[in-house]
């Protein structure tokens, strides 16, 4: 239970899961500060809002706090965490929070191995048309209002669900929405049962209405073990209560049509603003529930044809001597092979993909994968993999990925300043430098423009 009068505390305020927490507990009145090993520009955000933040986790921080918040992702020898068991003081992990300060909402859960942060920025755009009628908890900057937390006057709550390390099961939900399920994780989940066993268990345990990508494979099956009960599914061209047919792809976005299960049409030429068939599928999610919500159809095609995505979603950053540069938070396989393909939809004269390996055991679990992504663009630039706080494990660099591949336009850029070397080699006018992946290659993307001038 919640409790006013306690001081809250939250280690490593400054990611993107545990900031949307701290925002959403100071607009409820709670007492809240942090710290993180690292200023950012989040940081300043919560600061700016009122929120205490120390930079560097020491003892003395948690002095006057009463209850640590933590993520799965802080390790136990965390000093603040030791000096708190040591103390007495009470440590929730992330999912336990969110579960406790959820329960007061009518909350619409999304989660998915890709694709969730997209769904719920579709949402937000579409329930807060004109007037701000839902609270938003977002696995990304939401650019309208710089901030991955929306905090509206109503009850309303959509929430991006991570399935990362469990939290997802324990989001109280009327509404559920479920975009699809990867191999990812499995250093959390063990085994891909586990991991399928927790999908099932967010699906079932909704109270209401359940939206299902009836395109991927595993959740049609976890729909068949559910009966289907309290299930939509959309799907693009296939068989579900809600199908993307006639669908059109251009540089500027997509058009197609929405029809039901029996034919009927439920909305005829649609436009959506961002490129990608992935991203109709995300859209497809978004127009299920929009449907069965009456939402009105004008605010849902105007949301539609006017969308922004969160930042570092296909994010154009930069323009410079022909070249466009794009920003992008894929990181996956399949996210990386989904973004190549949506680039390589557009104008373009050739893709020039930077990418940034994430973590060594997920270049373990999909080293083959990894290596056919690398052959998808016209040239394919690998930096070193960003460990996220991983150990190196040998075999497993991004060297590795590459070795003994025979081809010319597959590259190997050991450090920062050799990247930008080798980008200024290689680029031509009316390229594409397509940045991929969750690290520090953000940072790169960004100071691109400058350095090719």
């Amino acid at each position: 239970m919640l409790d006013k009068s306690k001081e809250y505390f939250i280690v490593g305020i400054g990611g993107i899961g545990m900031s949307a927490i701290a925002r959403l507990f100071h607009s409820r009145g709670y007492g809240v500060s942090g710290s993180d090993s690292n200023h950012n520009a989040i940081i300043d955000e919560l600061i700016k809002s009122g929120i205490r933040v120390y930079i560097g986790q020491k003892v003395d921080n948690i002095q006057g706090s009463d209850i640590l918040i933590r993520s799965t992702a802080i390790p136990d020898s965390n000093p603040e965490i030791i000096e708190a068991k040591r103390l007495g003081k009470e440590v929730l992990f992330r999912k336990e929070a969110l579960a406790m300060i959820l329960k007061d909402y009518d909350t619409v859960a999304v989660t998915g191995s890709h694709g969730k942060t997209t769904v719920t920025t579709l949402l937000e755009s579409i329930l807060n048309c004109g007037n701000l009628t839902a609270n938003v908890l977002c696995g990304g900057i939401i650019k309208k209002y710089n901030s991955n937390c929306v905090i509206a006057p109503t009850q309303k709550m959509v929430v991006e669900a991570d399935e990362s390390d469990g939290t997802f099961t324990y989001i109280p939900k009327r509404v559920s929405i479920t975009t699809n399920i990867d191999r990812e994780h499995l250093d959390y989940y063990k085994t891909f049962d586990n991991l399928l066993s927790q999908f099932q268990k967010f699906i079932n345990d909704t109270d209401s209405i359940r939206i299902v990508n009836s395109d991927d494979v595993l959740l049609r099956e976890i729909c068949e073990r559910l009966n289907y009960r309290n299930i939509i599914t959309y799907s693009l061209d296939g068989v579900a209560d809600y199908i993307a047919k006639n669908i059109i792809i251009d540089k500027d976005g997509s058009r197609f049509d929405v029809y039901s299960a029996k034919g009927d049409v439920y909305y005829s030429g649609i436009r959506l603003a961002v490129p990608g068939e992935h991203n109709i599928s995300n859209a497809m999610a978004t127009i299920a529930f929009a449907h069965n919500f009456s939402i009105p159809e004008i605010d849902l095609r105007e949301s539609l044809k006017n969308f922004e995505n969160a930042k570092r979603r296909f994010e154009k950053v930069g323009s410079v001597n022909g070249v466009d540069i794009v920003d992008d938070y894929a990181h996956s396989p399949e996210e990386i092979e989904a973004s190549i393909k949506m680039a390589s939809s557009m104008s373009y004269k050739r893709i020039i993909s930077i990418i940034q390996p994430h973590r060594y055991s997920r270049v373990r679990e999909f080293f083959e994968e990894y290596r056919k992504v690398c052959m998808l663009s016209d040239v394919t630039i690998l930096c070193p993999v960003f460990p996220a706080g991983e150990s190196r494990l040998l075999g497993y660099d991004s060297s590795d990925i590459i070795s003994g591949v025979q081809n010319k336009n597959l590259l190997l850029a050991e450090s920062e300043d050799k990247l930008y070397q080798v980008i200024r080699d290689v680029y031509r006018e009316g390229d594409l430098l397509l940045f991929m992946g969750a690290g520090n290659i953000t940072h790169y993307a960004k100071n691109m423009s400058e350095l090719i001038k």
